[in-house]
C-alpha cells in the first residue's frame, strides 16, 4: 500500500470558502461604488447646459474685451437668451450670432430654466456691469434648474471670474 501526501497540485483544485466569500464582498463594494459614480440623465442634461452657459457668458466677456462697445448677455425668457454689442446706449440692442449655432437666439435644452429678465454686460476690461452700466458690487449667480437638478453659475462682482 502506498500512502504519499497529497501534493500541491492536487491541494488547490477550487477556491476556499473563505476565498469565495471575499471575492463577492469585494464584487459587491465595486458594485456599491459604480452606482454611485453613475450620473443620472437629467444632471448630465442640467450641468452640460451650464457648461455652455458658462461658455457663452465667457465668450461675450472676451468680445466686450476686444470690441469698443460693451456687450450684453440677456436673458429673453426663462428658455432663451441672445448676446450681442451696445452700440447705442439704452435698453436695445442688435443680438450677435450664437458661438455654435446659426442663431442669434439660444434656447435651453428642454425641460431647463432660468432667471427671466436678467441682463449682464461686460466693459472694455471684461469686467461685469448692471444693465445701467454700474459695476456689479455683488457677486451675480444665474441657475440653470429643471425638475430633478440644478446647476449654479457664478460671475464675480470685482474680477468677472466666471465659475
Amino acid at each position: 500500500m502506498n500512502c504519499q501526501a497529497p501534493s500541491k497540485a492536487q491541494k488547490s483544485k477550487g477556491f476556499t470558502l473563505i476565498e469565495a466569500l471575499i471575492t463577492l464582498v469585494l464584487l459587491g463594494l465595486l458594485t456599491v461604488v459604480a452606482s454611485r459614480s453613475l450620473v443620472r440623465a437629467d444632471d448630465l442634461n442640467a450641468n452640460q447646459e451650464a457648461d455652455r452657459l458658462r461658455s457663452h457668458l465667457r465668450y461675450t466677456q472676451i468680445r466686450a474685451q476686444g470690441d469698443t462697445h460693451p456687450w450684453r448677455f440677456v436673458f429673453t425668457s426663462n428658455s432663451t437668451y441672445v448676446l450681442g454689442p451696445v452700440i447705442i446706449p439704452g435698453p436695445g440692442f442688435t443680438p450677435d450670432f450664437i458661438p455654435e449655432s446659426n442663431t442669434v437666439v439660444r434656447t435651453l435644452d428642454a425641460g431647463l430654466t432660468t432667471t427671466s429678465g436678467l441682463v449682464i454686460r461686460f466693459d472694455s476690461l471684461g469686467r461685469p456691469l448692471t444693465d445701467s452700466g454700474n459695476l456689479l458690487t455683488t457677486d451675480l449667480e444665474i441657475t440653470i434648474s429643471n425638475s430633478e437638478s440644478s446647476e449654479t453659475i457664478r460671475i464675480l462682482a470685482g474680477s468677472g471670474l466666471i465659475q
